[in-house]
């Protein structure tokens, strides 16, 4: 038997965090969804229904963590968009991380070192890398 979206939203809305990381070599930011828990059977119903990694943390207090890790513009809109409407805590960053990916061209990458096409908009990417960094402010 398979989560609900609704409960794995409840859960990612508790547990979970969205984050942009910079990737200073190809001059690119990249989002990244994850959530760490001890408990893997939950973790790995997210990855049945969206894909992503599962892998344990080394760094635990009293019991083992695993992470649940999702990449890739495409597998994060999914699971995005599946999620919205039953976010509650994280709905704001859940909608500015779609409306930046959502705005996004297909990044190509193109040259020996793999720099990125002029579509691709860093001073955007780092506008909403700033404006998720707010709201985990605000809410924590």
């Amino acid at each position: 038997m398979s989560a609900s979206d609704a409960y794995l939203a409840g859960f990612f809305d508790g547990e979970g965090c969205i984050a942009m990381r910079a990737n200073n070599r190809c001059q690119t930011y990249r989002m990244t969804v994850d959530i760490t828990s001890s408990c893997r059977a939950v973790l790995e119903q997210f990855q049945i229904r969206f894909g992503g990694s599962v892998h344990p943390v080394r760094r635990f207090v009293n019991k083992p963590l695993f992470q649940w890790q999702l990449n890739g513009r495409a597998a994060i809109l999914v699971f995005l968009r599946a999620i919205r409407p039953f976010a509650i805590e994280k709905l704001p960053q859940v909608e500015a991380a779609l409306q930046w990916q959502e705005s996004q061209p297909l990044l190509q990458q193109t040259g020996p070192r793999n720099r990125p096409t002029p579509e691709y908009d860093r001073a955007a990417a780092e506008q909403c890398c700033a404006r998720l960094r707010e709201l985990k402010r605000a809410i924590s």
